[in-house]
């Protein structure tokens, strides 16, 4: 399921409520805190980098695979990405941008990474249903480049 929102500071709990209700209706309550705390982080990421004309989007994925299933939160933006300098809010804008949403991110997921997309860029986190910790190998999605040089 995709959903589009504009780059504002609501966003973040629209996203949440829209994650949380989803992973209940497909009786995956254990999931939702963590996915909520994570689609959160990856929203407000995309509000502070991306273009604040366009909208985000995000999508969640339930991804079968050998090892065990998986959800997949990705958020996109139309942004250029990171600069690898952390811009402060708007004198409008309540939303924090200290960069540590991704710590967070990487505690709570069995893994995930960015893509480049012709339009601006995803970023995707995997939750094993299980709860178990999924090789990433196995994930159908292109290479993460956050490791890459």
């Amino acid at each position: 399921m995709t959903w589009v929102l504009p780059a504002v500071a609501a966003s973040a709990q629209s996203a949440r409520r829209q994650v949380g209700d989803l992973l209940q209706a497909w009786d995956l309550r254990h999931l939702v805190e963590d996915a909520e705390l994570i689609v959160s982080e990856l929203v407000t990421n995309a509000i502070c980098h991306g273009s604040d004309r366009d909208p985000i989007w995000h999508t969640v994925r339930r991804i079968r695979m050998a090892t065990g299933d998986v959800i997949r939160l990705e958020v996109g933006d139309y942004g250029r990405g990171w600069s690898g300098v952390l811009s402060p809010p708007g004198s409008d804008d309540d939303i924090p941008c200290s960069g540590r949403g991704l710590y967070l991110v990487e505690a709570l997921s069995s893994d995930w990474g960015t893509w480049k997309l012709p339009h601006g860029h995803a970023v995707w986190a995997a939750l094993p249903i299980d709860g178990a910790l999924v090789d990433s190998a196995v994930l159908p999605a292109p290479r993460s480049d956050r490791g890459s040089s």
